[in-house]
């Protein structure tokens, strides 16, 4: 500990027990909320799976909702512990994506956030990882969300795949080079409710990329 943790220890995000570092988790709340799923039940065709690393519940929740609606980046330091977790059993899922390419915000959002919470989240451990791999996991951004689509929140299943139809298109710049063809692309988001979101994307990385096989990951979903 430093010494301003003596005056204002760290806390577990989700109980509020002392732990030894910012970030760090008690050992009961990581257990109860790290839970990874490969989840292969989705509508359409593009995408073979999504894994989902944790319950979107509890310290988890208030983390990614402070970080996409608060402006807390700091906050972010609370899912390192989540994605080492995941990254020590990389192995074990057999996920060696070509590209890692992040969902990305409307203009609109980045402009008023002034940034994209799947950036914070995932960018800086997965160039982490590609420091290992040199010939896969590349972080690149190869979409552009429209401004067109409703808030989710209040939707029901059909109608979130209904709004998120046309949702994204593909960035000319990166489709010029056609690096992404017959690659296997690792799509990464913050929150899994329905999968409309990552069908939608992905849908657009098939038809317009022609790329070989898309894998979801979110960092919370639903149990």
């Amino acid at each position: 500990m430093q010494w301003l943790d003596f005056l204002f220890p760290p806390t577990c995000p989700s109980c509020g027990s002392e732990v030894w570092h910012d970030g760090e988790w008690c050992k009961t709340c990581f257990e109860e909320l790290y839970d990874v799923r490969c989840i292969t039940d989705l509508e359409g065709q593009n995408l073979t799976c999504v894994y989902v690393i944790g319950h979107y519940d509890k310290g988890l929740k208030s983390i990614l909702r402070d970080i996409k609606f608060r402006g807390q980046k700091e906050r972010a330091v609370g899912v390192a512990p989540f994605l080492y977790s995941f990254m020590l059993a990389l192995a074990k899922y057999k996920l060696t994506p070509d590209y890692v390419m992040p969902i990305p915000v409307s203009e609109t959002k980045r402009k008023l956030r002034g940034y994209n919470q799947v950036d914070i989240l995932f960018k800086h451990w997965i160039q982490q990882v590609a420091l290992h791999n040199q010939t896969s996991w590349q972080w690149i951004d190869g979409l552009e969300k429209t401004d067109s689509t409703h808030a989710m929140f209040s939707l029901g299943r059909t109608e979130r795949h209904e709004n998120m139809k046309h949702a994204f298109t593909p960035l000319s710049s990166i489709l010029a080079k056609n690096i992404l063809k017959d690659k296997v692309i690792l799509l990464v988001d913050d929150i899994f409710t329905t999968g409309a979101t990552l069908e939608a994307a992905a849908q657009v990385l098939v038809k317009d990329y022609k790329v070989k096989e898309v894998v979801g990951l979110a960092l919370a979903g639903g149990h």
